[in-house]
């Protein structure tokens, strides 16, 4: 089997939970994570296996904010993105933490948590 390259461009659409049933449902555009950027989020996502239960919660609130990072990192637009009026959010290609701040955290967890299952890791890196 050949080695096939990595698209560090591709573009994949992410819809939430909450939009799916939508008729014009809010769309973000985001990336499979870059081989480059895989390595230190699994080390930080799964640590050593031996934690208490305040640990642990701790941990999945480390992970969830990751998630949310892994979004940002990899967003690069959206469609039927509305404000509390109604009227469209533009994306800013230029400033992502105006863009992030406009999503709700939970949405850019899901999102990241989607990003990091569209970013094929080898059972290798999971393990290790």
């Amino acid at each position: 089997m050949s080695i096939v390259a990595v698209d560090p461009v591709a573009k994949v659409d992410f819809v939430p939970e909450s939009e799916k049933r939508k008729k014009e449902p809010t769309t973000f555009f985001v990336r499979p994570l870059k081989e480059s950027e895989k390595a230190p989020l699994l080390e930080e996502m799964f640590p050593d296996d031996d934690m208490d239960d305040a640990v642990e919660k701790k941990q999945a609130r480390i992970r969830t904010t990751l998630l949310a990072s892994i979004f940002k990192k990899t967003l690069s637009g959206w469609e039927n993105f509305k404000d509390s009026a109604g009227n469209p959010v533009q994306f800013n290609s230029r400033n992502q933490d105006a863009n992030i701040d406009r999503i709700p955290f939970e949405v850019a967890a899901e999102g990241g948590s989607f990003v990091f299952s569209i970013s094929k890791f080898t059972e290798t890196e999971t393990k290790n």
